[in-house]
């Protein structure tokens, strides 16, 4: 059955990231040439280093103990674990930096913290609770 985003969660430092609209997380990976005279006019690709990183808008609530431990982590630049998982606890976890903030003040809208970040090493699928 398709999952509705509101009922995901998200977490840095073990905190859970609350008032947090949307997230987004980005895998992507290198191709590799491995064409040889051998492919028969055809090109031949393998797959690189894979990276992942992505982005978090989050409604602005100073007392949200998850946006402190983003904020540290980007005036630091420490390296926090980040948890991705819907309502049956399936997800991805890995260790992230936080590599942009960004103040947003709409006029008709509430304030947010957009914040981007860049996975450092692996990016592993989990059930949690299993």
């Amino acid at each position: 059955m398709a999952k509705v985003g509101y009922t995901c969660v998200l977490t840095a430092g073990l905190q859970p990231i609350a008032k947090s609209q949307d997230v987004n997380l980005d895998m992507s990976a290198t191709e590799v040439d491995v064409t040889t005279r051998d492919n028969a006019g055809w090109k031949e690709f393998i797959q690189g280093h894979k990276e992942w990183g992505g982005s978090i808008n989050q409604l602005w609530v100073p007392a949200n103990a998850g946006l402190t431990v983003l904020q540290t982590a980007y005036m630091s630049g420490s390296v926090i674990a980040a948890t991705f998982y819907d309502e049956d606890s399936n997800g991805y976890s890995g260790s992230i930096i936080i590599t942009g903030l960004s103040f947003g003040q709409p006029l008709d809208a509430g304030v947010t913290l957009n914040v981007t970040y860049k996975g450092t090493g692996a990016l592993t699928p989990v059930t949690f609770g299993s």
